[in-house]
């Protein structure tokens, strides 16, 4: 059950004991969850622009060879000097079809599909 659909059982059970006023408030109160829930599918945040343009900047450098991030981050100063930030770019790379990761001597290697 969702958030919405407690509320609006909220609304019958106040309508049927005469509540409107209280039913009056749960109906405001369905309409911002309805209201939220609408803005959060709409567009990405600034963050999550900005992250789909660093994946591109990463995929520009992978090629067929096994990379390592640290490689990978030396290639590229558009790219930042964070490992877990690229690595998790290279995660939905990976997600995405557009990359592999290969272990070698039990380090992660990186290279293009």
């Amino acid at each position: 059950m969702t958030k919405k659909e407690a509320f609006e059982a909220i609304v019958e059970i106040l309508n049927a004991q005469g509540e409107s006023d209280l039913a009056d408030v749960m109906n405001h109160e369905i309409e911002l969850v309805v209201k939220k829930n609408a803005y959060k599918s709409t567009k990405p945040t600034k963050t999550q622009r900005d992250n789909e343009v660093l994946k591109g900047t990463i995929e520009t450098v992978l090629d067929s060879t096994p990379t390592t991030i640290e490689d990978i981050i030396a290639k590229n100063s558009d790219i930042p000097n964070s490992i877990q930030k690229v690595s998790a770019m290279l995660t939905q790379l990976i997600d995405e079809g557009k990359a592999v990761r290969t272990y070698i001597k039990r380090k992660a290697y990186f290279s293009a599909v």
